[in-house]
């Protein structure tokens, strides 16, 4: 191994590290109460260390939600385009629910930093990546909405419409759930999520 690949990847893993710890930190006091020093502190290295990854908290909780959201598609990938566009529709609003729910804290955290981001305020590189993990996750979604319009399965509407109505909705669903002042308890999650895949993809189709 060259000195240099040696370096990087020395590099790639001390910033794991940093990331890895800040998102613990995060979950359990709240990101208001998280210092770059506590950081620091819990990863056991100098704070000059930190900003060669990171030149601000922001930069941290951006590279939190690109790591949220590569997982996410990840497993969006894995839709069957061979399936009828009904059966696509419903992996996706299936698998995106199950990812959320399947670890509460980290969705959690996830919705508080995407709001907290202020794009200008962003490393360029970081920005960048950021804005292209979004337009992936949107890319996945059209190429299931676009081909269901071609075959006049779904609506001759906009695509983009269509998009933004699906994903308010398994979005809103979420935020029902988990951070309404309703108090919602699955008792039957499976029964839960065969109803929301039915409910999205009725309101796509039918729209």
């Amino acid at each position: 191994m060259s000195v240099a690949l040696r370096k990087d990847r020395e590099f790639q893993r001390r910033e794991q590290e940093i990331i890895t710890a800040a998102k613990n930190l995060f979950m359990t006091h709240g990101p208001d109460r998280v210092s770059v020093d506590l950081i620091v502190q819990q990863v056991g290295i100098a704070k000059g260390t930190v900003y060669r990854h990171f030149q601000s908290k922001d930069d941290i909780f951006a590279v939190i939600c690109i790591n949220y959201l590569v997982d996410l598609c990840d497993r969006l990938r894995k839709n069957n385009s061979t399936k009828p566009i009904s059966s696509q529709i419903r992996f996706l609003g299936r698998t995106y629910l199950e990812y959320s729910l399947g670890d509460l804290e980290a969705y959690r955290l996830y919705r508080d930093l995407r709001h907290r981001i202020i794009p200008d305020k962003l490393d360029e590189g970081i920005r960048q990546r950021l804005a292209d993990q979004y337009l992936e996750l949107k890319r996945q979604i059209l190429s299931v909405i676009e081909p269901g319009i071609a075959q006049e399965i779904l609506p001759a509407a906009d695509p983009e419409h269509l998009f933004v109505l699906g994903f308010g909705l398994l979005d809103g669903t979420l935020d029902t759930l988990l951070q309404g002042p309703f108090d919602v308890r699955l008792r039957n999650p499976e029964a839960f999520m065969r109803m929301a895949q039915d409910v999205l993809t009725r309101a796509i189709t039918q729209v």
